[in-house]
């Protein structure tokens, strides 16, 4: 392979091709390899879905200067899936194209509107030393820094996220939403727009099919769990929107003075968190956020409930209003820092909570399908390296087998406390309502000259 080819496998990372295309980028002075070596970071046996061929490089370099000093480089490369039939998916997506273009164009452009005189601020993303895209061959790469080798961790999907990770999730979430949203700001909407437009389209649109099925599965599994009356709200719901993904693509779609350019694929195993110990217990104190390949322009809050209700049970999330007050603060801290006048008064947390409640349908939609994907025995899940043919028929046929099986109690257990935290929420708010209501009844009747005791009374009976 030539030493300026975009790499397709772990043979292609070769000294020669790592010394031309990355090192002679971060190295100033002359340098000579001293040990390289590429292994598989991933194995397919996992299942874990993902759409790149991962593999970790260790490269030692000494540097040829009086002091011999030697370095080593530990870096993370993501390359284009072999199977055929997933290449196809990914190029369908163009997931490598947009994330390409983040690392390429819109982190410069996100640094360049700040207007604060301090180092420029950036999001909690991996450093990225090589992204390219072969328009040729339709094949792209990146290379980033290997987080494992700076002690970050991915944590167990199936166990989800506790408080304290979901906070720092908040914090960095909060960060590229005010990034990005100040970048609007700064260049005009039209012009972020279109400077941008790799990541205007919806790329989950190919998979509306699968999430419908899904939400079919989940229907079934609460049955055969014991819990047909959640399963009856479920279908109710199903029935009320016809198919469940157009009602969430149009609520995805709602025009919204807040959007800008969210992660998209906040899922447990796209964050990796480094820990401390901290009086005498290990604690999270930083995350890294992983996978830019469904990067688009939404509302932020699809980016939360994405992630709190895909990554958690109830138990961990609550209380949600202090995640909430947490990624606030932090959003207007951000672009306090990055000179902007947008403040607090131009978006309140009343205003956030309530489009929080509006997208938690996309939440309860998501949770479903992550419940499912993330606690079945990956040794029973399609083998994405394997594939013959496209990549829906295979997951939608694999879907469909579900419903013939009994219910894994771990997933009917996690399905029930997404259902009941989405409807004890549905109820709160009706009392909400229907107490506004009253408040607002008591007003004008106390204004018409009627006692207290009298509207009350009249409005308990």
């Amino acid at each position: 392979m030539g030493s300026s080819l975009v790499p397709e496998a772990l043979e292609d990372l070769s000294e020669e091709w790592l010394r031309d295309n990355v090192l002679k980028q971060e190295i100033v002075e002359e340098f000579v390899i001293l040990d390289h070596q590429v292994v598989c970071a991933t194995n397919s046996e996992d299942r874990d879905g993902y759409m790149s061929l991962m593999l970790q490089i260790e490269t030692e370099v000494e540097l040829k200067t009086n002091g011999r000093e030697k370095k080593r480089f530990n870096l993370f490369a993501k390359l284009f899936p072999p199977n055929e039939e997933h290449r196809k998916k990914v190029r369908k997506l163009r997931a490598f194209d947009r994330e390409v273009h983040v690392y390429n164009s819109l982190r410069q452009q996100i640094r360049s509107v700040q207007r604060a005189s301090s180092a420029k601020l950036e999001p909690c993303w991996p450093r990225c030393v090589y992204a390219a895209v072969d328009q040729e061959k339709g094949v792209s790469a990146l290379i980033m820094e290997d987080l494992k080798a700076s002690g970050f961790i991915l944590m167990d999907k199936t166990k989800g996220l506790s408080f304290q990770h979901l906070e720092l999730c908040m914090k960095a979430f909060a960060r590229t939403h005010a990034l990005t949203f100040n970048l609007k700001n700064g260049l005009g909407l039209e012009q972020m727009l279109l400077r941008n437009h790799q990541l205007l389209d919806n790329p989950m649109l190919e998979f509306d099919d699968i999430f419908d099925t899904n939400f079919e599965v989940a229907i079934h599994y609460l049955r055969g769990y014991g819990r047909p009356d959640l399963a009856q709200k479920m279908q109710d719901y199903q029935q009320k929107h016809g198919t469940v993904m157009s009602y969430i693509n149009s609520l995805l779609d709602r025009p919204h003075r807040m959007r800008t350019l969210t992660q998209g694929d906040c899922w447990i195993n796209n964050m990796m968190f480094r820990h401390e110990v901290r009086d005498g217990k290990e604690a999270p104190v930083e995350v890294k956020l992983l996978d830019l390949q469904i990067m688009r322009y939404l509302h932020p809050c699809t980016d939360l409930v994405y992630l709190i209700f895909g990554g958690s049970n109830s138990r961990q999330r609550n209380p949600v209003d202090q995640l909430l007050r947490t990624y606030y603060d932090t959003f207007f801290d951000i672009l306090f820092q990055t000179g902007s006048t947008f403040c607090r008064s131009d978006y309140t947390f009343e205003e956030l909570k309530a489009d929080f409640e509006v997208f938690r349908h996309f939440g309860l939609v998501i949770g479903t399908l992550f419940i499912i994907v993330s606690l079945t025995n990956p040794q029973d899940m399609p083998n994405l390296d394997h594939i013959t043919e496209d990549l829906n028929v295979v997951w939608e046929r694999w879907l469909q087998e579900q419903k013939k099986k009994p219910v894994p109690k771990n997933i009917g257990s996690r399905l029930v406390d997404l259902v009941e935290d989405a409807n004890s929420t549905e109820e709160a708010r009706a009392v909400e309502a229907v107490t506004a209501t009253m408040f607002v009844t008591l007003f004008q009747s106390v204004a018409k000259g009627m006692s207290v005791t009298t509207v009350i009374e009249c409005s308990v009976s």
